[in-house]
């Protein structure tokens, strides 16, 4: 029998918090508190997070400009960055929303998630290989990439579907 998912209720109120804005801006800040747009940002902190709850508040919250650049590691790559404050209120959201999403993720995610990423993915994966090695004689692994994959998909689909998981 399937169960149905329960709705999340008046997290909005939450990521407006002054407290858990503030938390946002050090979580964005980190590693990066001495990039230009970064010390401009936290030169006038409180000034910016009231402008970016003010907006929110009032519906007129909108993206800023996105940076591009090239990197080279471990392929040349185009990477669009958002700006920083645009950064603060995604770090807001996620401290709020991320616990919701978080338990429906498998054990064997592992991008943008805490206590996770690139060296516990590979441990797992080592770890995996050597029980499919003691299991099987020969063993495969396909390593693929999906090009553009977040611009492939229906983000109003997404979108449905994250509506599902919480109402204000």
């Amino acid at each position: 029998m399937e169960t149905v998912p329960k709705t999340a209720l008046n997290l909005w109120p939450r990521v407006l918090e002054w407290e858990n804005l503030l938390m946002a801006a050090r979580e964005a800040s980190r590693s990066k508190r001495y990039h230009s747009e970064v010390m401009r940002f936290n030169a006038r902190l409180e000034e910016n997070l009231l402008r970016i709850r003010r907006l929110l508040l009032a519906g007129e919250w909108r993206p800023g400009p996105y940076r591009e650049f090239e990197v080279f590691e471990p392929k040349r790559r185009v990477i669009h960055a958002p700006c920083f404050a645009d950064c603060v209120l995604h770090h807001a959201l996620v401290q709020v929303i991320g616990p919701y999403f978080e338990r429906r993720f498998i054990a064997q995610s592992f991008a943008c998630r805490a206590s996770k990423g690139t060296h516990a993915a590979s441990e797992y994966l080592s770890s995996m290989l050597r029980s499919a090695e003691d299991r099987w004689d020969s063993v495969y692994v396909l390593k693929a990439d999906v090009t553009k994959y977040f611009y492939s998909i229906d983000h109003d689909i997404l979108l449905r579907l994250a509506a599902c998981r919480w109402a204000s």
